[in-house]
Formats: C-alpha cells, sequence, structure tokens
C-alpha cells in the first residue's frame, strides 16, 4: 500500500503563502530542510523560517503534528493507492 499526499488549496482555517504552500507540500513528501532549500532556490535558514510559521500558523508543535493538522484542516489529502499481488499457481 502506498500513501500518495498531494497539497491542495488552503482552507480558510489556516492562511499559508503560497511559498508557505510550496515547503508543506516538499515537507509531506519527506524531503529535508537542505533538499527543500535545493529545490526551491532559497537557504536552509529560510526553509527553517517557513516550517517554524507554518507550525505557528497551524498550532502545532512539530513537523508530525504539522502533517496531521493539514490533512484534518483539508491542506492536503491523503490517497491511498492499494495494490493487489496475485500468486499464481
Amino acid at each position: 500500500m502506498n500513501a500518495k499526499l498531494e497539497l491542495f488549496p488552503t482552507s480558510k482555517a489556516a492562511k499559508i503563502s503560497k511559498r508557505e504552500s510550496q515547503v508543506l507540500n516538499l515537507i509531506i513528501n519527506e524531503f529535508t530542510n537542505n533538499e527543500i532549500a535545493a529545490a526551491l532556490f532559497i537557504s536552509h535558514q529560510t526553509v527553517a523560517t517557513h516550517r517554524r510559521n507554518l507550525i505557528q500558523k497551524l498550532r502545532v508543535r512539530n513537523t508530525a503534528g504539522l502533517v496531521r493538522k493539514s490533512i484534518e484542516l483539508g491542506i492536503i489529502t491523503v490517497a491511498i493507492q492499494q495494490h493487489v499481488i496475485r500468486i499464481q499457481s
């Protein structure tokens, strides 16, 4: 079973900027701060600032809370793809 996380426009509950949305999308897809910085052509410190701002705006304590709250608010959705494995005899 694979879970694919997709980012959708923000709900009214949490106003996040376009750049914060981009950072969040990469966070939920398991990018590190350094990888996010390289992907978005920004500094590692800027990524850390965006992450901190997201945590404050969503009123959570850590990255796990950030992902959980994003799902709860409808900022991101989780689409689970199931693969059927057939064994031939």
